[in-house]
């Protein structure tokens, strides 16, 4: 049984930092390694026995907060229910977020009153608002670069920063507080971050090397990104999976919502982040397979959607088109066919995030137009593949959490 939140925290309620003597650690983890037998690192074996009777006290994740992404959101989910295995109490730190200006606000506005999509949106906020209430423990101390010697970071046992692309040296929404800079480097752990991108701007090199040293264990979510760690502190990271591929089709459906209106016979869902050059060639392959279109973000029965609907329309869609890395995780966790679409402008969409998964997972292309990229699923070989990164992602932060033991 899931123990979901739906209410903030206040910062006061948390137990002071865990405070345990050099033999207490050593009983405790004594204990631990007497009932569950040694984990192994680097991909080896480990032994799939929960340590909830060793857990810690209390773990704070950094990511994105603010915004209205599908796989955002439903990441920091799958986060936050993995550390539930080894802490009492988990919760995501908010960001503040950053204020938008008026003339980018009345653009919007009148966009939305123009195509009629207005009261829509204000749905889709609310279906996220509903989702975060509901299903994430949010602490109520907001942290940003102008707060972090005020920020109550001695109650917390660990810090974990991913997953999403919280480490991209081109986003203007990256800073300190993902690098974890505000507590010691003994309590930071990086658990699949993103840095999606194969190099680093000269001018930021100095900056990353500095911030990525301040890690003792440390992954990211895709092989560039560990050879640019490499590249920079001269350290090995591991490469892991994307946490929402750490849980199952009957874990995702318990989170699935119908939504208001949706589509009665067959149908293919289209999730695109980015505009598509080919939805004319979608719309006629789905006429000759029978299929009608579900266009997520841009048809009006379906804009208000939050991330329970969306996991219910991909659960039940026949096909998906996506440009979207999510999309294509939560299409390949429920068995979908799907089509991985290049975004118009773009010379290729198959980017290192993309690149990553498809090798982790043995995913081989069946084809490749100009527009689209059509993959073949092996279901039961993709599922053992999954299960083997599964194991990797467990041992790495096993490694992470024991090192206190370790060091003391």
């Amino acid at each position: 049984m899931l123990h979901l939140f739906g209410t903030n925290v206040n910062h006061t309620n948390i137990h002071t930092a865990f405070n345990c003597t050099f033999v207490n650690v050593l009983l405790a983890f004594s204990c631990f390694y007497d009932t569950f037998g040694v984990f192994g690192m680097g991909g080896a074996e480990i032994v799939d026995k929960k340590i909830s009777e060793v857990k810690l006290h209390n773990v704070g994740i950094l990511t994105f907060t603010y915004g209205d992404n599908f796989g955002q959101r439903l990441q920091n989910l799958a986060m936050q229910e993995y550390l539930k295995k080894y802490f009492e109490n988990v919760y995501t730190i908010r960001q503040t977020e950053k204020k938008i200006g008026l003339i980018r606000q009345a653009k919007i506005f009148a966009k939305r009153i123009l195509n009629g999509s207005y009261s829509a949106q204000e749905r889709r906020k609310e279906n996220f608002k509903v989702f975060n209430n509901e299903y994430l423990n949010f602490y109520d101390w907001p942290i940003d670069e102008n707060n972090l010697k005020s920020f109550p970071e001695e109650g917390f046992d660990y810090f974990v920063c991913g997953s999403d692309q919280i480490w991209s040296p081109y986003s203007d929404d990256v800073n300190s507080t993902f690098f974890l800079t505000f507590t010691a480097p003994s309590k930071r752990i990086a658990l699949s971050p993103s840095l999606s991108a194969d190099s680093i701007p000269e001018g930021k090199k100095a900056e990353f090397k500095s911030y990525l040293n301040g890690f003792e264990f440390i992954s990211t979510r895709e092989y560039t990104g560990s050879d640019l760690v490499f590249e920079l502190t001269g350290n090995k990271a591991e490469t892991l999976i994307d946490p929402t591929l750490m849980f199952d089709i009957e874990f995702w459906k318990k989170y699935e919502k119908k939504p208001r209106i949706s589509a009665s016979n067959k149908y293919a869902l289209c999730y695109f982040l980015g505009e598509p050059g080919q939805m004319m060639d979608i719309y006629n392959e789905c006429n000759r397979e029978g299929l009608s279109v579900v266009d997520i973000l841009n048809d009006k029965s379906y804009i208000s959607c939050g991330p329970s609907e969306f996991i219910y329309l991909i659960h039940n869609a026949d096909k998906v088109y996506t440009d979207s890395y999510h999309g294509t995780i939560f299409s390949i966790i429920f068995n979908k066919p799907f089509v991985l679409c290049k975004r118009k402008g773009a010379c290729i969409d198959m980017n290192s995030r993309f690149d990553t998964l498809f090798r982790k997972l043995n995913i081989e292309l069946d084809k490749e137009t100009d527009m689209s990229i059509y993959a073949s699923i092996d279901q039961e070989h993709v599922n053992s593949r999954i299960d083997k990164e599964r194991k990797k992602f467990e041992a790495f932060f096993i490694k992470c959490i024991d090192k206190k033991a370790a060091k003391q």
